[in-house]
């Protein structure tokens, strides 16, 4: 909805709130919005030939620590974004943490390790949910009443 709407010319600003904290969505310039939606179009009818090899907090991992790495002074070497991803995707032996493949039926289903996501997950990570890097507020810009 808050693509859409900036899509068409609303320069929203949307908050999503959950049990753990809200995220709030800064407003897109309407044709930043189309392209991203011309993107998910497209990941879309991808979708629809092969599971595409991606998940949610998967990816999510993956690009804060490409994010975080970025940051790093000039020549400290970053950690390798796929540890980060692989720790959210897979149960971590001697924890209660049930990775999101095993939370998920479906992920089970199209997939049977991190390996098999491992070499598609840079581009899908980006393509589907780079984005909110830019366009999510960071935490200290958002005020509770």
């Amino acid at each position: 909805r808050h693509l859409a709407g900036c899509a068409s010319g609303l320069p929203l600003t949307s908050v999503l709130v959950g049990v753990d904290g809200e995220v709030v969505l800064l407003p897109m310039a309407a044709d930043a919005a189309h392209d991203v939606l011309s993107r998910f179009m497209h990941a879309y009818r991808q979708a629809w030939a092969a599971p595409l090899p991606v998940a949610c907090k998967t990816a999510w991992a993956y690009l804060q620590r490409q994010a975080a790495n970025a940051t790093l002074p000039p020549g400290k070497p970053g950690k390798d974004p796929h540890l980060d991803a692989r720790a959210v995707f897979e149960t971590q032996p001697g924890t209660s943490f049930d990775g999101e493949w095993a939370q998920s039926a479906y992920l089970q289903r199209a997939f049977d390790c991190y390996d098999d996501i491992a070499a598609g997950l840079p581009h899908w990570a980006d393509e589907l949910y780079g984005d909110l890097l830019v366009w999510v507020a960071p935490k200290n810009t958002v005020t509770s009443s």
